[in-house]
């Protein structure tokens, strides 16, 4: 029989005995999905039996109203009524009701867990939600026996903060699978979603002891991803018991593995974290034996910094012709901005190969440089030698100082020289230890080189005896942080607070920035109070920006630590604190994308008065976000059409750093449209932006390559471009070749932020302010390439296949062959036509009948090249096998293959970056070992090096 009405039983509700009542509960219960609208007239009457204690079916009363509530849409009603249901409320049902209250309970308990700890379990519903989150994580483990929803259930423990319960679900997936995958994802989830430091920590630590505690088999094929937890929670102690592990096992496979995580640790990590693990090493074991020794000269850097500098001058393929189009664009329109801005182009696009061809060939033009464009100039070639430690003195021997305490003629020209030191020895730094200082100069031997310590003495010695002088002092200054990053020596810190304390606004500039470099992400309580003290105090705005940025370096990724030194900064009056404030926002949060850091400086971006913390909150948008370029993308959108340029001029950089290097659709659109901005510096600011996010990219692979080329050229050429838009088009030229067309902007790794890079462009971003800051882009180039080393760190000959055709990467060239057969093609023509014209005049019809003859079997010859072109397009591989060492790009990497080479193997899995190590197949078989090739002499020309030697000596007869 089909009920067609329950009034009866609702009926029931409204008598005096309780067993009746209890009775129609039930049968309402059976029939609450289909007779719910009836049953929803009769809710008052039903919450009374609920609300009466003593009543003996209770629970099922609750059930019945959560299960009404939840058909009328009242969710939380619904949730209420389920929770007093008690054991009534069976999670294992399979229907939508049950799903629905599953899910509110969730998102009730994980707001809760988000809460102190005291103020949660306070709440009446936390112990009951505690207990039915258990049973559904159990259930979980008992029903996904596949673990096909394991990455769902660990969000949602992570969500909760139940590490107890993620942990016992982790090591059930390892026992089972015998993998460590899910602590990837673990490690993967809590760097990009989990804002509070605190639990993050905890959540790595949990990591690193599941990791520790898993079959040895486990260990020795993590512990890459171990190191990175490690590194992340700053534990150079486990860091060192790890290392010394693998190298006391005395197996070439072990070595090897101990190796490749060296190198990985100095890409990672700053100095500070690099000593306390060379320390720890030594401690452990005397290097005596040859494998300690290697992994202690691979933490100096020295290898890393030598082998990436080999690459970059033997695989070189800036263009001079560039260079020299440029100087003849400048030269056209003579301004001491656009001839500095071309010199320092020169800079950028030769960073770390050495190159200086265009500064030799070209020195009556560069002398015109004067003042602080000079004190540019000189510095440019510490960014053209990066990385060239063991001759940085010889380099500049001619601009430097003759002795510390003599001030010659040329302040300028010293104080540049002092800031290119530093450049030069920015990628390993000065301050090493005594022992790891010894390894250095016994690894790269010979005499006449340069030790990394006396530069730093050298530089101290500047600053002690050259007070009077700015200019020394300025590079000085600026040469001595680049040197000691993150090495927070105490002394260094005395004798840049004296400068500073001097008050003159040059140098104390450059003392500040140079203090913040040197306590690198410390947050030094002590530093912090004395700079923000002297802040306010001081009345020069360069001081007080260096102090901005000294602060904001001070707290790079400290994240919630940082938030009360940003709130102290942002209410301040002086607008330049308050843009030191958001700058610390940016370096704080960098690459973190925390939506509270965000909703800050979206905040800050409206509200705020000054134009220069505005655009400043707007840039730092794209710190937050570069290792999500499309959230930049969206979070800037509402600001691309705004009234003030500055804002404008804020979101071009922001996208410019978020999309760096990856040639982002949405943000390439942004910012093509904002290059032709009505404001001189927003089309600056956007073009500038554009190189960075175009750097390597072919014009098969992004069309408007080749577009905005042709633009930047143009808008150099015209003389009636604004001179500021001029700037920016140049040194976007220098950006779009960038280290010989080797090196891109990295500000992140396999997800791990890149500290020297974020500081980079951090400092390059101030050049709105002082121009020499331009040349700090260099901190942030990185190299792309591949370099493979066998178990003695040497360089065999191995392959690896890339799939794709080689035009989609490579770098274009155009052989210079070609260019002067088609210049001499076309002369001739010229030639003929116009001697027959000459000589002709009285046989016109003849003449033009040659000239059309001619025409015509140009035009014949030109359509048979460009089939050839096309022919050879179509008939273009798409692969292509790669030689070591390998030039990349990192859109490329995903379509590598390292299988290729059969012989040689990598012992880090995945698709490395950098250098990597190989495991040799066949040991016992000869290798073959690519030539090393020696820059030699510092003034060496590379296209100079095939030349032949001179003749041997001979006697005249």
């Amino acid at each position: 029989m089909v009920l067609s009405s329950i009034s009866g039983l609702l009926s029931l509700l409204e008598e005096d005995d309780e067993k009746l009542q209890a009775s129609a509960v039930v049968a309402l219960l059976d029939r609450a999905d289909e007779f719910w609208n009836e049953i929803s007239e009769r809710l008052g009457s039903i919450e009374e039996l609920y609300e009466t204690p003593s009543f003996p079916e209770r629970q099922k009363v609750a059930l019945l109203l959560a299960k009404v509530y939840y058909h009328l849409g009242e969710y939380n009603e619904a949730f209420v009524f389920s929770l007093g249901a008690g054991e009534m409320f069976d999670i294992k049902q399979n229907d939508q009701y049950t799903h629905t209250i599953i899910h509110k309970c969730i998102d009730r308990y994980i707001e809760l867990r988000q809460l102190p700890d005291a103020e949660a379990s306070s709440d009446k519903q936390y112990a009951q939600l505690d207990t039915l989150f258990e049973t559904l994580v159990k259930k979980w483990i008992t029903v996904d026996t596949k673990f096909q929803h394991i990455s769902e259930h660990i969000g949602l423990c992570m969500a909760a903060k139940r590490l107890d319960l993620l942990e016992a679900m982790a090591t059930d997936y390892i026992k089972a699978t015998h993998s460590a995958d899910v602590l990837t994802v673990i490690m993967k989830f809590a760097n990009q979603h989990v804002d509070n430091v605190d639990f993050r920590e905890s959540l790595l630590r949990c990591v690193v002891k599941m990791y520790s505690q898993g079959p040895e088999k486990l260990r020795s094929l993590n512990l890459f991803d171990m190191q990175q937890c490690l590194i992340f929670l700053n534990d150079h102690t486990e860091v060192v018991r790890n290392l010394c592990m693998l190298l006391d096992s005395k197996s070439t496979q072990s070595n090897l593995i101990a190796y490749q995580l060296a190198f990985d640790l100095f890409d990672h990590c700053n100095q500070d974290f690099l000593h306390a693990v060379s320390k720890g090493i030594t401690e452990h074991s005397a290097p005596k034996e040859e494998n300690y020794k290697q992994i202690l000269t691979i933490l100096t850097g020295a290898p890393t910094t030598e082998l990436q500098f080999q690459f970059l001058y033997s695989q070189n393929c800036g263009s001079i012709e560039v260079m020299n189009n440029l100087k003849k664009a400048v030269e056209a329109k003579k301004s001491a901005i656009t001839h500095n801005a071309a010199v320092m182009a020169n800079a950028i696009m030769f960073c770390g190969t050495t190159s200086d061809q265009f500064l030799r060939e070209n020195l009556d033009w560069l002398v015109k440089a004067n003042n602080w464009a000079r004190f540019t100039a000189t510095a440019t070639l510490g960014v053209i030698n990066k990385g060239h430690v063991s001759q940085s003195m010889q380099v500049l021997q001619s601009y430097l100082p003759s002795a510390p305490g003599a001030s010659g003629a040329l302040p300028y020209q010293e104080g540049g020289a002092l800031f290119g030191l530093g450049l030069i020895h920015a990628p390993v730094g000065c301050n090493l230890r005594d022992d790891a200082a010894e390894l250095v100069a016994g690894n790269e031997g010979g005499s006449g080189r340069t030790k990394p310590k006396e530069v730093l003495d050298f530089l101290v010695q500047c600053v002690q005896a050259n007070q009077q002088s700015e200019q020394l002092i300025h590079g000085a200054c600026l040469g001595i942080g680049l040197s000691s990053m993150s090495s927070k020596d105490d002394g260094i810190y005395e004798l840049l607070k004296q400068v500073l304390y001097n008050d003159n606004a040059v140098s104390g500039e450059a003392a500040a920035v140079a203090i913040g470099l040197i306590y690198l992400g410390s947050g030094n309580e002590r530093a912090v109070q004395e700079l923000l003290s002297y802040g306010k105090d001081t009345e020069h705005e360069k001081i007080i920006r260096g102090v901005s940025m000294s602060l904001a370096m001070l707290m790079y990724g400290r994240e919630g630590h940082a938030d009360s030194l940003i709130e102290e900064m942002l209410l301040n009056n002086d607008p330049w604190l308050r843009l030191g404030g958001v700058q610390v926002i940016g370096s704080a949060y960098a690459g973190t994308g925390n939506r509270k850091a965000l909703e800050r400086l979206l905040t800050v971006a409206v509200q705020d008065v000054s134009d220069d913390v505005r655009r400043a909150a707007i840039l730092e948008v794209g710190f937050l976000t570069f290792k999500e370029p499309q959230l930049c993308v969206n979070v800037t959108s509402v600001f691309c059409d705004s009234h003030n340029p500055h804002v404008r001029w804020g979101v071009a950089s922001a996208l410019g750093i978020a999309a760096a290097g990856t040639g982002n659709k949405q943000a390439l659109d942004r910012l093509w449209v904002l290059k032709d901005d009505t404001s001189d510096f927003v089309r600056q600011g956007a073009i500038v932006s554009l190189a960075m996010v175009l750097m390597q990219k072919t014009a098969k692979d992004q069309p408007k390559v080749k577009e905005f080329r042709e633009e930047l050229e143009q808008r150099t050429k015209d003389k009636y471009e604004d001179v500021l838009t001029k700037f920016g088009a140049i040194i976007a030229t220098g950006i779009l070749d960038a280290g010989g067309k080797n090196q891109t902007i990295m500000l992140h790794k396999n997800g791990h932020n890149l500290v020297k890079p974020i500081v980079g462009l951090h400092m390059f971003m101030q050049f709105w302010y002082w121009y020499p800051f331009v040349l700090m882009f260099s901190l942030a180039l990185q190299p792309t390439c591949i370099i493979a080393l066998n178990k003695d760190l040497k360089m065999p000959k191995y392959s690896l296949r890339s799939g794709a055709p080689p035009s989609l990467y490579n770098v274009s060239k155009k052989q210079k062959g070609e260019e002067e057969k088609e210049t001499k093609k076309r002369e001739k023509v010229v030639l003929s036509t116009t001697t027959r014209t000459d000589k002709r005049n009285k046989k016109k019809k003849d003449t033009e009948m040659t000239e059309t003859g001619e025409e015509k079997e140009e035009e014949k010859e030109e359509k048979k090249e460009e089939k050839k072109e096309e022919k050879k397009e179509e008939e273009e591989l798409g692969y292509e096998i790669l030689h070591n060492p390998v030039r990349v790009t990192i859109g490329q990497m995903e379509v590598l293959s390292f299988t290729e080479d059969k012989r040689y193997v990598p012992v880090k899995p995945g698709n490395p970056m950098g250098v990597i190590l190989l495991r040799d197949n066949t040991p016992d078989a000869e290798e073959e070992f690519v030539p090393v090739v020696n820059p030699g002499d510092v003034n060496a020309d590379p296209d100079e090096k095939d030349e032949p030697g001179p003749p041997e000596p001979f006697e005249w007869p």
